[in-house]
């Protein structure tokens, strides 16, 4: 016969299942990516780049040069990583007023939107070469710029996240930091650009935030701009 005991013990068992699964998602969700230097990470990627045709590999001679190219780009746009990798060739326009000054045009998931970002003449250059080369070598006359053809689709968030945390795990872009995946790209971007302007609202346009306090807390610039403020108070 089933007792009440038997039931309670059932629901203390459903509730302790509940409780372990729900904790495990919010221990998950505080784990962060954390931003890259991104001097060291460019750096890193001009040296994948520039080095890529000394392997013997063609696999990793290919994978080499887009993981330089999506390093660089996701440094230059702040683009989610997600978002890069669909970029196409045709997304690239020169600015009729500004001769070798382009810009590129990307889908955003997560808004479902567009968003259009400047690239330096460098940059362009990269890609262009990019293009060549898969014509030359893979025979890829396609329009997409991360494209794959050893498994004849495009390169993967998920191939690029592996990659940078391996990168950061080595050494490789300078100080390791705690929790390194894709969007550290995007982190690195926003904060090079504040360092170098001091301007917020131009930071949220490259991160297409709607809301600046979102943007101000990305950056963590409450915590840091009372860490400096102290600093110059009290004369430290």
């Amino acid at each position: 016969m089933i007792t009440i005991t038997y039931y309670l013990h059932k629901i203390t068992l459903m509730c302790n299942i509940f409780n372990i699964f729900t904790s495990n998602k919010k221990i998950k969700k505080m784990a962060k990516t954390d931003a890259l230097n991104f001097e060291n990470a460019r750096k890193y990627a001009k040296d994948l780049w520039a080095n890529c045709e000394n392997e013997t590999d063609s696999r990793i001679k290919l994978g080499n040069r887009m993981m330089g190219l999506a390093l660089l780009l996701g440094l230059e746009t702040g683009a989610r990583i997600s978002d890069l990798l669909k970029m196409r060739y045709s997304d690239i326009e020169e600015l009729t007023n500004r001769p070798n000054v382009y810009t590129i045009t990307w889908e955003v998931e997560k808004s479902n939107s567009k968003h259009k970002w400047v690239i330096s003449s460098e940059m362009k250059s990269k890609i262009d070469i990019t293009r060549e080369y898969m014509k030359t070598v893979h025979s890829y006359y396609g329009d997409l710029i991360f494209y794959n053809a050893v498994r004849k689709t495009r390169f993967s968030r998920e191939w690029a996240s592996k990659r940078i945390a391996i990168a950061n795990r080595l050494g490789k872009m300078g100080e390791i930091i705690n929790v390194a995946g894709s969007h550290s790209l995007r982190k690195a971007s926003a904060h090079n650009l504040y360092e170098k302007s001091k301007d917020l609202r131009l930071v949220q346009s490259l991160l297409n935030h709607r809301n600046i306090k979102t943007t101000n807390e990305y950056l963590g610039l409450r915590e840091k701009e009372a860490f400096e403020q102290a600093i110059c108070v009290l004369g430290y």
